[in-house]
């Protein structure tokens, strides 16, 4: 819980759930532990299997990269494509460094 109360949620509820969404995923027991978390340096005893997954922000990262190269920055059929609105497509090349 205090890794929870102590990392800046800079995507707000949407982070912490996708966090969360993993840490159950990964956790091999009913207990989520710090480095079940996708936040701050791994644990050294980290749960087997857990190293080599990706985040769920790594993933749309590499996705709306692929979608935009697929589409060669054609920003209505990108939208189109990803289902998502042109404002928030216009803020995920900032967020993710693609420029």
């Amino acid at each position: 819980m205090d890794a929870l109360r102590l990392h800046n949620w800079p995507s707000n509820v949407r982070e912490l759930e996708n966090c969360l969404t993993r840490a159950v995923v990964v956790s091999t027991g009913e207990v989520i532990r710090p480095d079940h978390l996708a936040i701050g340096p791994a644990s050294p005893d980290a749960a087997p299997g857990a190293a080599g997954l990706s985040t769920l922000a790594e993933l749309e990262r590499e996705h709306v990269a692929r979608v935009m190269t697929a589409t060669d920055g054609h920003k209505a059929r990108t939208v189109e494509l990803l289902g998502i609105s042109r404002p928030r497509l216009n803020r995920l090349p900032q967020k993710y460094e693609l420029e």
